[in-house]
């Protein structure tokens, strides 16, 4: 299998470099994402400058890179599509998003704590109310590669239609979510399927961050579409997971449908064994660093 990867190379350093509220010239974000029979990447990119409201702009552009397995035997296909995009503008540490005919707050880079505002309005959907608000939880300090990053923890309230839960760093927004506000479920009648997404690496014309030293952007190559996928059995388990492959199975995490890493483990082996016995019942999903574009869904019973 051929595949065509991205990293973000990280320079260590023997002091803390601080950085600014907003993000320099040129930002790039990649956002891992997993929903059920799919998963990929998401790319955020700045696409030049544009003019609101006697205001000069970013225009942000995404492009959404999913992998389905095709069959039994493994067969992958890549496709690509446009994903949640916007334009933003920066202004005494405060950033604001272009919503259909005006401006809303999308991010507070000097918030206090409890302080609310609304990211979106006019969404009244899935029983949800017009407005959507999130509120400031928690901040602290947060190193990522050396860096050091003033952050808040964002929650989204109760009845809004979209939302940002997560960690916001400055300089290159949240952690644990999508740059923009993502939909949110108002109606316990209605089970959604929501991607579960995550910051993987950010780079701009001053800094590059990876986090959890992750792959940024891979593609499927030109030579071949077949993937070495694993056995793993019993599904469901009630405790212990065996993984088998052709060759050695590397690095392995259990992610929760929240997108919550669970459990990870290493193995330069072709078998594997995952003790599950302390993670409550529901669905997990299974990533191996050998094959990053697909996942593996996982039932946890008694």
């Amino acid at each position: 299998m051929k595949w065509i990867t991205t990293f973000l190379i990280i320079l260590s350093f023997s002091g803390y470099s601080q950085q600014t509220s907003w993000t320099y010239n040129h930002p790039v974000w990649y956002y891992a994402y997993t929903n059920v029979a799919e998963s990929g990447y998401i790319k955020l990119v700045d696409s030049g400058d544009t003019i609101l409201q006697g205001r000069t702009c970013m225009k942000l552009n995404a492009t959404k890179y999913s992998f389905f397995i095709t069959g039994p035997n493994g067969g992958m296909f890549e496709t690509n599509s446009s994903y949640i995009s916007g334009v933003v503008y920066n202004s005494n540490d405060t950033i604001f998003h272009w919503n259909n005919d005006h401006f809303n707050v999308l991010y507070v880079f000097n918030p206090v704590l409890n302080q609310q505002w609304v990211v979106f309005d006019n969404t009244p959907f899935l029983n949800c109310n017009d407005s959507s608000r999130v509120q400031v939880i928690a901040t602290g300090t947060e190193i990522l590669n050396n860096n050091q990053f003033d952050y808040y923890q964002l929650t989204t309230l109760a009845g809004s239609g979209v939302g940002i839960d997560s960690k916001v760093c400055n300089t290159i927004g949240p952690l644990g979510a999508y740059f923009f506000p993502t939909t949110r479920n108002c109606d316990s009648t209605i089970i959604p399927e929501f991607d579960q997404i995550h910051l993987i690496c950010f780079e701009d014309d001053s800094i590059a961050v990876n986090p959890d030293n992750e792959i940024c952007e891979w593609h499927l190559g030109t030579e071949d579409n077949q993937i070495e996928t694993f056995s793993y059995y019993p599904n469901p388990t009630t405790g212990d997971l065996l993984l088998s492959a052709e060759h050695e199975i590397g690095d392995i995490s259990i992610i929760d449908l929240f997108g919550n890493c669970v459990l990870r483990s290493q193995t330069n082996e072709s078998f594997l064994k995952i003790d599950m016995t302390f993670l409550a019942n529901g669905i997990y999903l299974l990533k191996s660093t050998k094959n990053p574009s697909v996942i593996y869904f996982i039932q946890k019973t008694n």
